[in-house]
């Protein structure tokens, strides 16, 4: 009997630093994200873009992006993104979600009328509720991200060939101009190359520049072999570059 008593009071005096080890290691978990937020946050929140938008039309539309945190599983996690062109405030996103520890899907409603560029997403004002709602807390994060917005633009070939050591190429540009509603040619005088496909990468063999209606000309040295060739037109901070490639 004596002995029964001295074993449960051992086994009991070995559970007590396990459990206050285990009670540690969570108290440590809790610690190391707090001490990875930045100063003044309960946890880090850092936000993703997709990057870049094709303006193809006149239409509003959503440009999505997600609000990332490592605060672990939280009862609501709400996130107001303020959104900037420059020094121009564009308004603010208000998204939330329940129950989850994954990103936050969020999204600003972009109209043309707000302009073209990088759009520069936050800083973001965070709230947030844990342990059935008893915990909760607040603060701005000061994480950017960018989505840049563009007018689309295409090459289209309409004509090429290779004769006598030459290729030979007709193009035309169009692009969606934003502010006119509609698709537009491309500018008189924008600069096209036109590109051999190399070893290393592709080379320079005519540079032209646009003409009447968008339409361009170029002529440059081509290979025996049948290769690949492209036209390019490098784009603007209003227009996305543009390329189409065909074969000679």
């Amino acid at each position: 009997m004596i002995r029964r008593t001295t074993a449960m009071l051992l086994a009991i005096g070995l559970m007590v630093p396990i459990l206050t080890l285990i009670g540690n290691g969570n108290a440590a978990a809790a610690s190391n994200v707090a001490a990875s937020a930045p100063a003044g946050q309960d946890f880090d929140v850092w936000l993703r873009a997709g990057g870049k938008v094709h303006v193809k039309s006149g239409s509003c539309r959503d440009l999505t992006f997600q609000v990332r945190h490592n605060g672990g599983v939280l009862d609501s996690f709400d996130a107001e993104v303020e959104v900037w062109r420059g020094s121009k405030y564009l308004g603010q996103t208000f998204d939330y979600q329940y129950d989850s520890s994954g990103p936050l899907r969020a999204s600003y409603y972009w109209c043309p009328y707000e302009g073209l560029g990088k759009l520069r997403l936050g800083p973001t004002d965070v709230e947030w509720t844990d342990d059935d709602w008893a915990s909760q807390g607040q603060f701005w994060d000061s994480s950017r991200a960018v989505i840049t917005v563009k007018q689309h633009q295409t090459c289209r070939v309409d004509w090429s060939r290779k004769a006598r050591g030459r290729v030979k190429v007709n193009a035309k540009l169009r692009f969606y101009a934003v502010n006119a509603y509609r698709w537009a040619n491309a500018p008189k005088g924008t600069v096209v190359k036109l590109q051999r496909k190399a070893p290393r990468g592709w080379k320079l063999i005519d540079r032209a520049r646009v003409g009447k209606k968008g339409k361009v000309h170029l002529d440059g040295r081509a290979i025996r072999k049948k290769t690949r060739y492209r036209v390019v037109q490098s784009g603007t901070n209003r227009t996305w570059s543009c390329e189409r490639e065909f074969r000679k």
